[in-house]
C-alpha cells in the first residue's frame, strides 16, 4: 500500500511541477495582412422566369387527358457558397476579392403507368465573383477576442 501512495504522491508532485511551470497567459487580438474567409448561409432567390416555367409546365403537360399528377416545386431558397481573400492594407482598410456558388435544384419523378418513368429536373447554377473594399470600423476588444463592424 505505501508504493501505492509512494506513486501517487510522485505522480501529483510531477503534474504540480508540470502545470506550475507554465507561462502567464498574455492574450492579444492579432489581425493577419492576408486572410481566408469561407462562409454558407442560407439564401432565398426570386426564380422569376425559371418558376414561371416551372408553372406552365405544371398545368400543361402534367394534367392531360384528364389526370393530374403533383405539381413541381417553384425555386425559392438555396444555400451560397462563398470564399474571399481579404488583404489589410491598413488596420482598418482591407481589399477583398472572392467567388460564390449558388445551385438550387428541382427534381420529380412521375410513374404514369406500368413500366414508364418521367424524370423532370429544374436547375438554376450562378457563380458570381466579386471585388471590392471593407472599411472596419473601431474595434470591440475583450482579452484575446476582438469584434470590428465594417462597411463594403
Amino acid at each position: 500500500m505505501t508504493r501505492l501512495r509512494l506513486g501517487a504522491l510522485l505522480a501529483l508532485a510531477v503534474a504540480f511541477g508540470v502545470f506550475s511551470l507554465a507561462p502567464e497567459a498574455m492574450a492579444a487580438a492579432e489581425v493577419h495582412r492576408l486572410n481566408l474567409v469561407l462562409s454558407a448561409m442560407p439564401s432565398q432567390i426570386d426564380g422569376g422566369g425559371m418558376n414561371r416555367l416551372i408553372e406552365r409546365y405544371n398545368e400543361n403537360p402534367l394534367s392531360t387527358s384528364g389526370r393530374t399528377f403533383e405539381p413541381i416545386e417553384q425555386l425559392g431558397m438555396a444555400w451560397l457558397f462563398d470564399g474571399e481573400l481579404r488583404y489589410f492594407v491598413r488596420p482598418n482598410f482591407a481589399l477583398a476579392v472572392g467567388a460564390s456558388r449558388l445551385k438550387v435544384e428541382t427534381k420529380r419523378e412521375f410513374l404514369p403507368s406500368i413500366g414508364t418513368s418521367i424524370n423532370v429536373l429544374g436547375e438554376v447554377s450562378s457563380v458570381p465573383v466579386h471585388v471590392g473594399a471593407q472599411y472596419y470600423l473601431a474595434p470591440y476588444n475583450q482579452g484575446d477576442f476582438q469584434a470590428r463592424a465594417f462597411v463594403g
